[in-house]
């Protein structure tokens, strides 16, 4: 049987007029391709909230009208940290959740990566 990519069975006269190349995917292989896709732009969103609210926060941090107090900031490191770890997990279980994925897991922490410094107004 042939199936189009919204799951219905392709009529019969019109699946043997199909030139087959022979290295077509099955239709399982191409759900798993589908799906795979879309965890991934659903991550990439999740990410782009993440990085919202660290703008939201990076405002308030480098705010010189009105700067937050010193327990207002370590409140704001705080939540900088659960985001980052956050974005560290929404990424590594996105990046690896791929089933049959030919490469070795992808492990690595946003820590890890070359911070842009904020610095608390003075």
């Amino acid at each position: 049987q042939v199936k189009n990519l919204d799951g219905d069975i392709i009529e019969n006269d019109l699946a043997t007029s199909i030139q087959w190349r022979g290295d077509e995917p099955s239709y399982e292989e191409v759900i798993k391709q589908k799906n795979y896709i879309n965890d991934l732009q659903e991550g990439g969103n999740e990410v782009r909230g993440i990085e919202t609210e660290l703008g939201g926060i990076r405002g308030e941090l480098t705010n010189n009208e009105k700067p937050p107090t010193q327990e207002r900031v370590d409140e704001l490191h705080e939540r900088i940290q659960e985001l980052n770890n956050q974005a560290d997990t929404k990424l590594k279980t996105t990046l690896n959740s791929r089933e049959n994925q030919n490469s070795q897991s992808i492990d690595f922490n946003i820590s890890d990566l070359q911070p842009v410094p904020i610095m608390p107004p003075k």
